[in-house]
């Protein structure tokens, strides 16, 4: 169900739910590895800061509005994974994208062609391709 409400929420907003979801893996990402911190994510709601963590999901929507709202370090994700990792120091590595666009949501392991397309598509990773 929160998936739905998640989903239904981006689409509302105009926001793609793959690019946001990669997103949002590179931000758990950082915040595992320290390069993120509670007070990286204070907010209007959140003045003191939250942590988001890889196991608790009470963090999605506050983060999310945060991207929408363009506020605090939703302004710096808001534009994906690579614009965000050339802003979040020694991020880069977990910025999953190809040509700076985040990967879809597809297994190249099952469609054995479809990695060519990442490297060859003049719009590569597209999540329709």
């Amino acid at each position: 169900m929160l998936m739905i409400k998640i989903n239904d929420y981006l689409n509302r907003q105009g926001m793609d739910s793959i690019s946001t979801g990669v997103t949002l893996g590179f931000v758990l990402e950082c915040v595992e590895r320290g390069i993120l911190k509670k007070e990286d994510f204070k907010s209007r709601k959140f003045p003191e800061g939250f942590l988001p963590s890889w196991y608790d999901n009470s963090y999605i929507f506050p983060l999310l509005e945060m991207m929408v709202n363009r506020e605090g370090i939703g302004d710096i994700i808001a534009d994906g994974t690579w614009a965000a990792s050339q802003k979040i120091k020694d991020s880069e590595p977990y910025a999953m994208n190809i040509n700076v666009q985040e990967v879809p949501m597809h297994d190249p392991r099952y469609i054995n062609w479809i990695g060519v397309t990442y490297i060859a598509d003049p719009t590569p990773v597209r999540h329709t391709a």
